[in-house]
């Protein structure tokens, strides 16, 4: 498939942010979990895109991304954590769902639209504001 050969091939993959679960279901569908998780290169995704990298995802209900109640999947692979983008939004309107999402899943981090993280080699480096709503043990 040319999308697997390209992904392989690049130095950078970008996985922008949209509908978070058709996302990953459209990922899941061309067969790109394999080739994204086993390339080398740098991976950037911004939010549903960050949230999709996940090992394991627990998405909150959020009615605006078309989540209606607490979602759990098998992400990408390629980080152990999960995030919640939009924090500033999630602060006001939605964190008695985000609570809930972080009780189901291991570590799990607030990030507002100016923030991001980088992994390397299992070592987290945090930039701008960040909120660590749970961290397993």
């Amino acid at each position: 498939m040319k999308t697997v050969s390209l992904i392989q091939k690049a130095d950078m993959v970008w996985l922008s942010g949209g509908l978070t679960l058709t996302q990953i279901r459209h990922i899941k569908e061309y067969g790109l979990v394999g080739s994204l998780r086993e390339r080398e290169g740098v991976t950037v995704g911004m939010s549903a895109g960050a949230i999709n990298m996940a090992r394991r995802v627990v998405v909150a209900r959020d009615p605006g991304d078309d989540i209606a109640c607490l979602s759990e999947y098998e992400g990408i692979g390629l980080v152990e954590f999960n995030i919640e983008p939009h924090f500033a939004a999630v602060e006001r309107e939605r964190m008695d769902d985000v609570l809930e999402a972080t009780r189901a899943a291991g570590d799990f981090y607030g990030l507002y639209d100016e923030s991001f993280i980088v992994e390397c080699g299992g070592v987290l480096q945090f930039f701008g504001p960040c909120r660590r709503l749970y961290e397993s043990a």
